[in-house]
């Protein structure tokens, strides 16, 4: 965050405060949770190989808590599209089997795929789910639909619906430029929905790292050499302007799409460039004073 760490400080001690109001803990209110396996990682997932041989991709599985034993996990692997094992991949288990050692909690289920056959265009369809073998499956991630391809093309790839969805998630390398050099820090798409056969709408939340919010940005590849993303309207935020002017402070942030430069979006790299201005909002008088003439930059990287 960009705000005072007084601040946070001031919060912990408040929260501290409440826990030590409430009554004692009652060891016999303690509920044993039972433990469960699931897939990590998005509903679908994209394995796009761009080198020959492709590098091996990983599906993960994970355990809601640690054993002091191995555990062997049992999954069930269909096509969707015809592709056979051995042919256009293969798997690096034996008997559809994953195991996941004492004292941890993840393993994976190594694929490689066979980058000549994609080269030339192909696509196929993998469906993973989890079957019951001494723990329970966890609902929420029985399945992982892979998608398996050759070589990103960013305005064709963005178009399937799994290719866009794995765009979701936590965005740890977030940098913002424009203003001085900021981060790492954490934003996160929140959403992506498709609005047209060449638009989506995506929610990202904590641009700026300041209190700003989710905000709604527009994804267009009706040129599909060049897949743009944009700031939809103008957001007051609860930004402090007075980060960026002493004499604002107190007043908001207010963010708009810089004119006439568009943001770009690509599902190849993973790695996404908002561009933006910033202003000031008087809330006292409900307006907006000006822009900065600064161009606002933040990319994005999982």
């Amino acid at each position: 965050m960009r705000k005072n760490n007084s601040l946070l400080f001031a919060g912990l001690l408040l929260g501290f405060a409440a826990l030590t109001g409430c009554d004692k803990f009652k060891p016999y209110d303690t509920k044993v949770v039972e433990p469960e396996v699931h897939f990590t990682g998005a509903r679908n997932q994209l394995y796009a190989m761009n080198s020959n041989p492709a590098p091996v991709f990983n599906i993960g599985v994970g355990t809601t808590d640690l054993s002091s034993v191995d555990r062997v996990i049992t999954f069930k692997m269909q096509s969707l599209s015809g592709a056979t094992p051995g042919t256009e991949f293969t798997i690096g288990t034996t008997n559809n089997t994953v195991t996941i050692p004492a004292g941890q909690a993840v393993a994976y289920i190594p694929i490689q795929g066979n980058a000549a056959y994609y080269g030339s265009g192909e696509k196929d369809t993998l469906l993973f789910t989890l079957e019951q073998t001494g723990v329970k499956i966890a609902g929420f991630q029985d399945t992982v639909r892979l998608v398996l391809r050759g070589p990103c093309f960013d305005g064709v790839d963005i178009g399937d619906a799994a290719t866009l969805d794995a765009q979701k998630g936590a965005y740890a390398k977030s940098f913002d430029a424009g203003f001085g050099a900021y981060g790492p820090y954490l934003t996160t798409i929140k959403s992506i929905t498709p609005l047209t056969a060449t638009t989506a709408r995506a929610v990202i939340n904590n641009v700026w790292d300041d209190n700003f919010g989710d905000l709604n940005f527009l994804i267009d590849w009706t040129n599909p050499a060049n897949v743009t993303i944009n700031l939809e309207g103008v957001v007051v935020t609860g930004g402090n302007a007075g980060n960026l002017n002493s004499a604002y402070n107190g007043m908001n942030l207010v963010i708009r799409q810089y004119p006439g430069l568009n943001g770009q979006f690509s599902v190849c790299t993973g790695i996404h460039t908002l561009r933006y201005q910033l202003g000031v909002y008087n809330p006292a008088t409900q307006t907006i004073l000006g822009f900065f003439s600064n161009i606002g930059v933040t990319t994005i990287e999982k």
